[in-house]
């Protein structure tokens, strides 16, 4: 029976039936890769597809090699289970081509990691995805070094560094030349403690890995290396490599243990009065 243009349930855009399909057709279900794959589901979905495509080539089965290849085409195209999406204008530590950035938590972990979705034809020659995730790692080493950091940020005990009076010339000398002598002697104190902290805090390089992702640690606890597998990386999807370089960092800090080290603590003191002294001198002298 046709329908009228009047009839509620008429749409003029839906797609005709052909002529023997019966008109209370049901739907088709939904492919359970648009609705999202955890990681571990994909890897072994993909990796079974890999192998139905070798099967098919090699017989000459070329319906089952089609569809493989159909199929292998929408897990490509499927997005991750649970992946939240970042803003453009959220901070962050990018590489020198803008193709990677990543995130930090304030303990310094790596906590979430972005990457262009057209990485693999913007890149430039001579250049790898390994090169962009160090340069987006020593971007954010860089600001959390603490050589960076003022030095004159805290306020000196103003009781025992009092500034002086202009008619006290002489005294003001004096307690110049003295508060000199006590930097000079701290910072010898410092440099021989600084050679023994560093021999301690020497320790083997830490290492996580996840799917075709390995992230190595430097001493600090930050990553400074990355390698992907060049196989799992031709045949993974942004989201996925994402996940997994967030995966590989996690397995890396549970592996940290920090050295345990009684000079590295007198260290870590010997670098805060430094710090004091050279400040209120500082503010001495101004």
């Amino acid at each position: 029976m046709p329908h009228s243009y009047f009839d509620d349930e008429y749409d003029p855009l839906a797609p005709m039936l052909d002529a023997d399909q019966a008109e209370d057709e049901p739907a088709k279900a939904k492919s359970p890769t648009r609705e999202g794959l955890d990681l571990d589901t994909r890897q072994r979905r993909a990796d079974e597809l890999l192998s139905v495509v070798e099967q098919a080539a090699v017989s000459g089965d070329l319906t089952k090699l089609g569809q493989a290849i159909n199929d292998c085409r929408e897990l490509a195209f499927a997005p991750p289970r649970q992946e939240d999406e970042l803003t453009e204008n959220a901070d962050g530590s990018v590489d020198a081509q803008g193709l990677v950035r990543v995130w930090f938590d304030e303990s310094n972990r790596l906590q979430r990691v972005r990457l262009n979705s057209f990485w693999y034809s913007k890149i430039k020659p001579g250049q790898s995805l390994d090169n962009a995730f160090r340069q987006a790692f020593a971007d954010f080493a860089l600001r959390v070094n603490p050589v960076f950091d003022g030095y004159f940020e805290q306020e000196p005990p103003v009781e025992d560094f009092a500034p002086a009076e202009p008619n006290d010339a002489v005294e003001g000398l004096h307690r110049i030349t003295e508060l000199h002598e006590r930097m000079m002697a701290e910072l010898d104190a410092q440099a021989d403690a600084t050679d023994d902290a560093d021999s301690a805090r020497e320790t083997e390089p830490v290492v996580g890995r996840a799917y075709g992702v390995t992230i190595t640690l430097n001493p600090a606890g930050l990553p400074e290396d990355i390698s992907f597998d060049p196989g799992w990386l031709d045949r993974t999807n942004v989201g996925d490599i994402c996940a997994a370089v967030v995966e590989a960092a996690k397995n890396a800090y549970d592996s940290l243990q920090p050295p345990e080290d009684d000079r590295i603590t007198a260290y870590d003191e010997l670098s805060k009065q430094r710090d004091a002294l050279l400040a209120s001198l500082s503010r001495f002298i101004t």
